[in-house]
């Protein structure tokens, strides 16, 4: 075996101490920020929540805030920065569509599909398309609407999502309760 001269191994120390540096402080730690849907204040005398099959599109299976990027008019979207969903998009949705509902009275079964559920391309609005129908074929409808984002950053823009839930929920209890015909 060949044994190595001392000036061999204080070179091969100090570059391993150096490249272990490099590793060390090349990055600093990511720091991700989790955001939740939050519920809005409960109605007095709410119904138990309905029973609520949502289906959304795949590309918002993701943890991600999703905005608009690049001159395509807003068809390119990209996660913004480090904020993430704490929990699926489709529960989150799920969770405070069967509270708003509740709370305005609706306890029948519905099926609710999100074509759309993200931030306009200039970013100052949350534009929200679904689609409805009731358990019982009775009440169906859709809606195309848009939530004003006031602010900047991701909490304004988290704000604008859950009050676009809202008014959906708003649109849903007044279709499924107006009269027929």
């Amino acid at each position: 075996m060949k044994r190595l001269r001392p000036a061999m191994l204080a070179a091969l120390a100090v570059a391993s101490c150096a490249g272990a540096l490099v590793a060390c402080g090349s990055a600093p730690p990511v720091t991700v920020t989790l955001h939740r849907l939050p519920l809005g204040g409960t109605a007095p005398g709410a119904t138990a929540a309905p029973a609520l099959q949502l289906t959304l599109p795949a590309y918002l299976d993701r943890d991600a805030l999703l905005v608009p990027a690049g001159a395509a008019g807003g068809s390119a979207l990209v996660p913004l920065g480090e904020h993430r969903w704490a929990e699926p998009l489709a529960v989150g949705v799920a969770r405070v569509l069967r509270h708003e509902l509740a709370a305005r009275g609706l306890a029948r079964p519905l099926r609710v599909e999100l074509l759309a559920f993200e931030a306009t391309a200039d970013r100052r609005h949350v534009q929200l398309v679904a689609r409805w129908n009731a358990g019982d074929g009775n009440a169906a409808g859709g809606a195309s609407l848009l939530a004003p984002v006031t602010g900047a950053g991701a909490d304004a823009l988290v704000a604008a999502h859950r009050a676009a839930l809202a008014e959906l929920a708003a649109r849903i209890s007044a279709a499924a309760t107006r009269p027929p015909g």
